[in-house]
């Protein structure tokens, strides 16, 4: 039986394997078959796929901010090959990774020599610096990361080892001695041989910096080969914690045009000297980013990596560019935060945490912190920067340079009033946090000098967009909301009038009518409140365009005094798309402009730290004429058009707003494989099997209001039934783009384009499953 069993095994099994081994050649053969890397003058493409996808990936060399060679230990020596991830300014993490090549240091040295053709100088002719991390950190570093956890296991689980231990001992005598020393020796072995190779590895590391290039090395047995062009390099930070002082050591973080492009230089002890060095470099150095924008003539690539000028290149009307005035670079002040103002809000909520008094001990921690952070921050304008300095058991140092700022934003409360203070924040392209002057003095013209280090000054104000708030507006725009509190107080109501047409005995209907009625009172008074608020709030929500920047005011007065007000400053080149959203039965709406730049954002949660990201943005709401402001706002921005000009474009905008070249509209039935199709498969599940039909009518209706259009100067995404939603980008803010076709794609004749900008960590635009994905791509592909 047990023959025959294994026979019938054999019979099914042996054929599967070999299928199986079949398939798995196939795949690997038709993904090495598709992977292809092509480098022209100006781009660098990737395409990639595999049995059921196809993937391109094109970037432009003028972008590139970080270059890795990886030398895997084995894969390098066996087979001679090795990988490189190049990084832009418009992902966190590598978008074009060109893995297993032959010859990588070839493919490496090439890559530099096309950089350098694209205005990158990479000459490493004059060294600054050189730094080796310190062999004592390393040692800690080393041991801490592979010692560290089994020695908690061994203090947690000691009485449970020594138990298992003595059984075996007690059990197989001598025997079970021999096998627990050859157990712990191998354990032993085991631990030291990682901790060498970590120490090796952390150790082998090298920096350098160049006056035009930052370039680094690691690795013990796999060796990576770095390098950071000057140009594109945004921000730096230096930090250093209590044990690192205790050594004379230093971390230095340098920043990408790009979140999550962070650069770690660990365990530095000449830090502090090396921050200063990439700060001047930084300072002295022109971005490339941007600067290689096609505008007389659109070219595209010929199957032999040739520039061919299109057909139409020469009907492309050219986008005029008003950059910003030079920046101020004499202006220079040291600031400290005013310690009255700062210590003011603990002292405003003292009398309620003696009244709610566990609350006491919070507040006594954050008032410690707060005296620490006061006596222990400083803030610094230079020349070509403004940096943020933080010393006391730590250290913290951050610095952005004027150039890589993107926004400028200038804060003050009822209480800054009371002080004479203000805060002003920074944006910058790179940087995964913001610096914020807070609490600081406002010395007569503080405002007109800081904005002037970005190269902002006063200039005739273009074109207005001020809030047009009204309660009939508050009602449309928040139609949802609304109905939720209408069927909320219905249900009340219908409920109190059941128990009054039914009363009992047991049941005081006087308190009950009483409470309803309070209640009702208090949701009026609150609803009087909010409106009066917001009414307040948009009287003072204002946006001026001005030639080379936008403006954005906002505020809350009560009794003639305002509570806060806040300006936004940003010019043209760091806004990278603009949003706008229709409300419901209005033809008014929400503006919103995403700056060039984003923050990371901590959140503590009962499954940990959880790290999300956010965009640096500012908008306007109840903007009227909402559907003119569409297009208006990007003429402004495409073709700066002067002030006379503006009333008659606003008046007759269809006549300014170019043709679409391309439309699409996702195809239907692919829409459905995925997400929506999921959900749907989720409520057949009874009785949510009920909610099908609503479901699928409403999938219908979302996808069928999404569309896609390309005019000559931006690429446009509509999509929202009730709510209706525009994202449009100039494609002088593009970054790189992605064309991707999965199994589904290829079912329907379909394909997915993404649309990155600089400063941006994911895609501003993914265009799904259109029929079109070959026109739009090749013509974005001569755009940007």
């Amino acid at each position: 039986m047990l023959a025959l069993f294994i026979g019938f095994l054999g019979l099914f099994a042996i054929p599967l394997y070999l299928i199986l081994i079949g398939f798995i050649y196939y795949k690997l053969n038709v993904q090495y078959k598709k992977e292809k890397y092509t480098i022209l003058p100006d781009k660098i493409i990737r395409n990639s796929g595999g049995i059921f996808s196809d993937n391109e990936v094109e970037l432009v060399i003028r972008n590139i901010t970080h270059v890795t060679m990886k030398l895997p230990f084995l894969e390098n020596k066996l087979m001679k090959t090795g990988s490189i991830s190049i990084q832009s300014a418009g992902s966190g993490a590598a978008e074009v990774r060109i893995s297993s090549i032959a010859n990588p240091e070839k493919f490496y040295d090439t890559i530099q020599d096309v950089m350098k053709k694209n205005g990158f100088k990479l000459t490493k002719s004059n060294s600054l610096q050189k730094e080796i991390p310190n062999a004592l950190a390393v040692f800690f570093e080393s041991s801490m990361k592979i010692f560290g956890g089994f020695v908690i296991f061994l203090v947690v689980g000691l009485s449970a080892l020594v138990a298992v231990f003595s059984a075996i001992i007690n059990t197989f005598g001598a025997a079970g001695v021999l096998a627990l020393l050859v157990l712990v020796l191998l354990v032993a072995g085991i631990l030291f041989t990682k901790f060498f190779l970590r120490f090796m590895d952390l150790k082998k590391r090298v920096y350098n910096v160049y006056d035009d290039v930052i370039t680094y090395s690691e690795g013990f047995l796999s060796k990576n080969y770095s390098f950071i062009p000057i140009e594109n390099l945004s921000d730096s930070e230096l930090t250093q914690t209590l044990v690192d002082k205790i050594f004379g050591l230093y971390d230095v973080k340098i920043s990408c045009q790009g979140s999550g492009q962070e650069i770690l230089f660990k365990n530095i002890a000449n830090g502090q000297e090396m921050e200063n060095n990439i700060d001047r470099l930084i300072n002295s150095a022109k971005s490339t980013i941007g600067t290689g924008r096609r505008s007389k003539s659109q070219y595209a690539a010929s199957s032999m990596g040739k520039p061919v000028e299109t057909a139409d290149a020469k009907k492309t009307k050219v986008a005029h560019s008003n950059r910003l005035p030079e920046p101020d670079t004499e202006f220079q002040a040291t600031y400290r935060m005013h310690f009255k103002k700062s210590m003011a809000p603990f002292w405003i909520a003292l009398p309620f945490c003696i009244i709610i008094f566990p609350l006491l001990i919070p507040w006594a921690i954050g008032l410690i912190m707060q005296f620490i952070a006061v006596n222990s921050t400083e803030y610094v304008v230079k020349p070509k920067s403004v940096e943020s300095r933080y010393n006391f058991l730590f250290q913290r140092n951050v610095e952005f340079s004027n150039e890589k700022i993107t926004g400028i934003i200038l804060t003050e409360s009822f209480i800054d009033r009371w002080f004479g203070t203000c805060s002003i924040s920074f944006w910058s392209i790179g940087a995964s946090t913001n610096i914020t002057f807070s609490n600081i003095i406002k010395t007569p013209g503080i405002y007109e000098s800081i904005t002037a280090k970005k190269g902002i000054r006063p200039q005739e104000p273009l074109y207005n967009m001020d809030s047009s708030f009204s309660f009939m507006k508050m009602l449309k725009a928040n139609v949802f909301l609304n109905l939720f509190f209408l069927i909320m107080i219905t249900g009340v109501v219908a409920f109190t009038g059941i128990i009054n047409l039914y009363p009992s005995s047991r049941t005081p209907i006087i308190l009950i009518d009483a409470g309803v009625i309070a209640f009702l009172m208090l949701f009026l008074l609150l609803y009087v409140l909010i409106f009066r608020l917001q009414s307040n709030y948009y009287k003072k929500s204002k946006f001026t365009f001005y030639t080379s920047y936008v403006h954005f005011e906002e505020g809350l007065d009560m009794f003639n005094r305002f509570l806060f007000k806040r300006h936004y400053y940003s010019d043209y080149d760091s806004i990278k798309d603009v949003a706008t959203l229709k409300y419901p039965f209005l033809n008014s709406g929400k503006v919103t402009f995403n700056v060039a730049g984003e923050i990371l954002v901590e959140r503590n949660t009962k499954h940990g730290k959880q790290i999300s990201i956010r965009s640096n943005k500012f908008g306007i709401s109840y903007i009227d004429s909402i559907d003119v402001k569409n297009d208006l706002v990007d003429v402004i921005f495409y073709r700066r058009p002067k002030k006379a000009e503006l009333l008659g474009i606003e008046q007759n905008i269809e006549s300014h707003v170019e043709k679409q070249v391309i439309f699409a509209k996702p195809h239907l039935i692919n829409s459905f494989i995925g997400i929506p199709l999921i959900l749907m498969l989720i409520q057949l599940i009874p009785p949510l099997i009920l909610f099908l039909p609503i479901t699928l009518f409403i999938t219908i209706l979302m996808i069928k209001a999404k569309s896609y259009f390309i005019q000559p100067h931006r690429v446009v995404a509509k999509s929202g039934i009730i709510y209706k939603k525009q994202v449009s980008i100039l494609f002088s803010r593009v970054d790189h783009i992605n064309l991707d076709r999965g199994a589904s794609n290829k079912l329907f004749g379909t394909g997915n384009i993404s649309v990155n900008t600089a400063g941006s960590s994911r895609p501003e635009i993914v265009i799904r499953n259109i029929k079109e994905f070959k026109q739009f791509y090749d013509f974005l592909k001569q755009k940007y």
